[in-house]
């Protein structure tokens, strides 16, 4: 029989994607189009002037002015070309991430950025190569149900307000199969998987033997903690270059056109994760064999993955509020992905070199010749490939 919290941890994974796409869309009709009330900047005038209804803009802003008195109790609404991005009183708000439109509570906003004394806040909409035509800007109301069904034929339905991409799509469910694999694995292995996990153990300073350490690195058992371990690095690195849209060049396979291609995208990275992770032990085998090391082999390398999955696993909480909260923390062209990824690696391998260190029967020369072979050169190498030094 399973545990009473096993048992939760299955039906709450189960019950994630209803909870995520079971509910209602939320309709949305238009109260003020605000794109007949916009304002460009003139450079002869040295001001803002108003801007003719349905003709070219020449720039890539436009503004408004929004008021608290007539619009309270609505949202603004912004659906333009991906990367589009709302400005108030100079300071970004939001940016537009591909194909989902932006629907923010106009109470919050001045709430937020207005003064209290301040009834009116000034809105732009900002893009590189703006195109009026194709941007949605527009105070509007969520409908309810009466008022659904009270529609008539000519008003007008503008947006849902529940516009999730096919990438999102795909992160959820890529989350939703990460989380399965680790319960799967804690109900059929708990005292392994308390163990791999075990925060005392992996952040001590000394090496502490364990029944998951002092088995074979690549035994059955491992290679399944090795499996998840891959998926959520790739599954980190895949999100991190989606969300960036920074996917290097050698990487032209990776696309997320679609849910399928996402898909594949995210199998393929973490195939080579798993390479990756192989071909490292292997490094550490014959480092090993080399200097008289051979009985730390187990230790180093699956301390390596569980100290390294403990900081993905933080860093997943992490993109995992960015993607599915309306207001992303990690924008498009951030340099943030290479900083996050050397950053892991770097507290990882100081961890490591203390632990070896604290080992008393090695001479701490050969130690740190054995260091540099396993994590510090590699070290040197991710910084060159990642952050282009």
């Amino acid at each position: 029989m399973l545990k009473v919290k096993e048992q939760l941890i299955i039906i709450i994974i189960f019950l994630f994607p209803f909870m995520l796409f079971g509910q209602d869309t939320d309709s949305l009709r238009e109260v003020k189009d605000l794109k007949r009330s916009l304002l460009v900047f003139s450079n002869n005038q040295n001001s803002f002037v108003p801007h003719a209804y349905n003709t070219p803009v020449n720039g890539p802003v436009v503004s408004t002015h929004l008021s608290r008195k007539d619009f309270s109790g609505n949202k603004l609404f912004i659906c333009g070309q991906p990367e589009t991005a709302l400005f108030i009183d100079q300071k970004i708000v939001v940016s537009q991430n591909n194909d989902n439109c932006i629907l923010l509570d106009i109470d919050s906003l001045f709430s937020i950025y207005g003064r209290s004394d301040e009834e009116h806040l000034f809105l732009s909409v900002y893009h590189k190569e703006l195109e009026i035509d194709a941007l949605q800007f527009s105070v509007v109301k969520t409908l309810s149900e009466k008022e659904i069904s009270q529609l008539q034929d000519n008003d007008e339905v503008i947006a849902s307000a529940r516009n999730i991409s096919p990438f999102k799509n795909f992160f959820i469910i890529g989350l939703m199969l990460i989380l399965a694999f680790m319960a799967m694995i804690k109900v059929a292995y708990p005292k392994i998987f308390s163990e791999f996990l075990s925060l005392g153990k992996i952040f001590s300073l000394k090496w502490r033997e364990d029944s998951l350490i002092a088995s074979r690195a690549i035994s059955s058992l491992n290679l399944l903690f090795l499996i998840v371990y891959s998926l959520l690095m790739s599954f980190i690195v895949v999100v991190l270059w989606y969300e960036t849209d920074s996917v290097p060049h050698q990487f032209d396979f990776i696309s997320f056109e679609n849910f399928a291609s996402s898909f594949l995208s995210w199998i393929l990275v973490a195939l080579i994760v798993f390479v990756i992770l192989i071909l490292k032990f292997i490094i550490i085998y014959i480092s090993s064999s080399l200097l008289g090391f051979k009985d730390i082999v187990s230790y180093h390398f699956l301390d390596y993955i569980r100290i390294s999955q403990v900081f993905m696993i933080a860093l997943l909480v992490v993109i995992s509020l960015s993607t599915i909260s309306f207001r992303d923390f990690i924008s498009p062209g951030s340099v943030v992905f290479p900083y996050i990824i050397f950053t892991s690696i770097f507290l990882t391998t100081m961890l490591l070199f203390f632990k070896l260190l604290s080992s008393t029967s090695y001479r701490n020369v050969h130690l740190f010749s054995y260091l540099c072979t396993t994590e510090i050169l590699p070290l040197i190498i991710s910084i060159k490939f990642f952050l282009n030094l």
